[in-house]
């Protein structure tokens, strides 16, 4: 595969800094990232492309080279379920970053909601939300056929579908020390498959547990957001929730198998 590198870089380190801020310790221990290429920016038609995937339809055409229209606003609402993002990031994996016979498997999913696009959780569990950007990793272990030393590619994939806004980030990852005896630390895979809870029942447990008194209590400025991830390296057990109004934070784990909830102090 080869290691691509454009004029990107910059955009998407503001874009998706903080994704794995919490993570990167234990994902990265014995690996050192060798190169960041980022790949080309897509828009797509968010109002049917989901309708189109079901329907059957999976090539290149569903994603247009180039940037959003500036000049069209914003939509305010775009309510995908956590099967749709998935669905959508994995056809543009398929159909424009995989490489014929790489195996790869699922290491994080992403969500971010704005404070100021939050609904009421009337119907408990069962609550839409206005997710206003979507992430997920996806990674193979290859080998240098040279010096037959295995690395990692990680192709992150980040979706905003409020401005039909499609881009990547691809990662190569070189084990330290550079040999061919040193064994690639275990990234695992995430279950998709085997999650009880999604990511809109993780959110409304976070929200019963204090997460709405949590936001009504405090400064929604532009700034607010929270955040849900789950990954295959992490120790959390399920989903990482993350409150950021202004300067307070609040954070829960729930358990993505129980619904059982767990609220962390700062030290966590």
């Amino acid at each position: 595969m080869s290691k691509r590198i454009t004029t990107f870089i910059i955009i998407v380190s503001i874009a998706i800094g903080g994704i794995h801020a919490c993570s990167s310790e234990p994902r990265y221990a014995y690996l050192e990232s060798s190169t960041t290429g980022v790949g080309d920016q897509f828009t797509f038609d968010a109002i049917s492309i989901v309708e189109v995937i079901n329907g059957g339809k999976v090539d290149q055409s569903l994603f247009d080279f180039g940037y959003p229209d500036e000049t069209l606003p914003i939509r305010e609402y775009i309510f995908w379920s956590q099967n749709d993002f998935i669905n959508v990031a994995k056809t543009f994996n398929q159909v424009w970053m995989e490489q014929p016979g790489e195996d790869w498997k699922i290491l994080e999913l992403y969500y971010k909601v704005w404070c100021k696009h939050i609904k009421s959780n009337k119907n408990n569990h069962t609550q839409e939300q206005n997710w206003g950007l979507f992430s997920i990793s996806f990674y193979t272990t290859a080998i240098y056929p040279e010096s037959q030393v295995p690395y990692r590619i990680e192709n992150n994939v980040i979706i905003k579908p409020q401005i039909d806004y499609i881009f990547y980030a691809q990662t190569f990852y070189d084990p330290k020390p550079f040999t061919a005896e040193i064994e690639l630390p275990p990234w695992g895979e995430l279950n998709i498959e085997g999650l009880m809870i999604s990511v809109e029942e993780a959110f409304a447990i976070a929200q019963d547990a204090g997460g709405a008194e949590f936001l009504n209590e405090s400064d929604k400025n532009e700034g607010c957001n929270v955040v849900l991830r789950n990954n295959a390296i992490d120790d959390f057990g399920g989903w990482y929730v993350r409150y950021s109004p202004g300067r307070h934070f609040l954070k829960f784990v729930v358990n993505d198998q129980t619904g059982e909830i767990q609220e962390l102090v700062e030290d966590d």
